[in-house]
């Protein structure tokens, strides 16, 4: 029972978003075409409706998506590899460019691709991350690689603030720095221990299930271009109140649905067990 207002909540924000992001009624949204798009997973791949059923979802196409596709990534970098750095560099800056526009413009037709997007972002950044850390290898000194990478997300934040987020980038580049930061323990001690990475990963699924409820109730109280106009101050309240809301709805999800869940899980394959013993 508990999971009923779960399921009417984030039902209700998706049906209610439809109408904001597509200019179109829900029923024009929630079509049989877009479900089968949904069950295969190829909502997230170009195809023209993406915000429809299971909107989080969408996160899952880009990664079988990339799971597809990554054989012939790695093929096409291989011709050039000399040139990586650079062409990866080239990719990543005009993949980003791509996903401000279409966000500022905040227009319907481009969601379709943003999956696209996606996959093509976070290979980049991936590759650049691991070219960056093998170059630092045996440095006793990383301060000028690392002062790159700062100015750079400094730079996207501040960029992203002056406008509608485009959080989706963004979160990609920080989080390969900040992966590459503890990978080369360049970190302030204390900063972060052990114990906080795995809370981290045992929210992670919460997170992921009512970070986009979350965003889709805030979009339908502040519009995109009501958003834009307003004063900067506002904007980082935004987006900060996002970040806090989205935080602890995760936890208050992982405590009182999640891990009762587990522990009935666990104690039914225990049953099973035994039984069958």
């Amino acid at each position: 029972m508990i999971l009923i207002p779960i399921f009417i909540f984030m039902g209700n924000s998706i049906w209610d978003l439809s109408d904001h992001v597509t200019g179109l009624p829900a029923h024009a949204v929630f079509t049989w075409e877009s479900l089968l798009q949904t069950i295969f997973m190829v909502q997230s791949w170009g195809l023209p409706t993406t915000v429809s059923w299971n909107l989080a979802a969408w996160s899952i196409s880009c990664e079988w998506l990339v799971y597809l596709t990554f054989p012939i990534f790695v093929s096409i970098l291989g011709l050039f590899r000399k040139y990586t750095f650079v062409l990866v560099s080239l990719i990543l800056v005009i993949v980003v460019a791509d996903a401000a526009l279409i966000i500022w413009s905040y227009k319907a037709h481009g969601l379709s691709i943003f999956g696209v997007i996606r996959v093509v972002c976070g290979f980049s950044v991936g590759v650049l991350t691991y070219l960056i850390y093998e170059n630092l290898k045996g440095k006793k000194s990383a301060q000028k690689e690392h002062s790159i990478l700062f100015w750079i997300t400094g730079f996207l934040v501040v960029f992203s603030i002056q406008k509608y987020p485009f959080s989706l980038p963004l979160t990609i580049i920080f989080f390969a720095y900040f992966v590459l930061s503890i990978s080369l323990k360049r970190l302030p001690p204390g900063f972060i221990n052990a114990s906080q990475l795995v809370y981290c990963g045992q929210v992670s699924y919460s997170l992921y299930l009512s970070h986009s409820s979350v965003l889709c109730l805030l979009i339908v109280f502040i519009k995109p271009q009501s958003f834009a106009d307003a004063d900067v101050w506002v904007r980082v309240s935004y987006i900060f109140s996002y970040l806090v809301v989205t935080a602890i709805s995760s936890i208050l999800l992982h405590r009182w649905v999640e891990v009762p869940f587990q522990k009935l899980l666990r104690a039914g394959n225990l049953r099973t067990s035994m039984s069958a013993a």
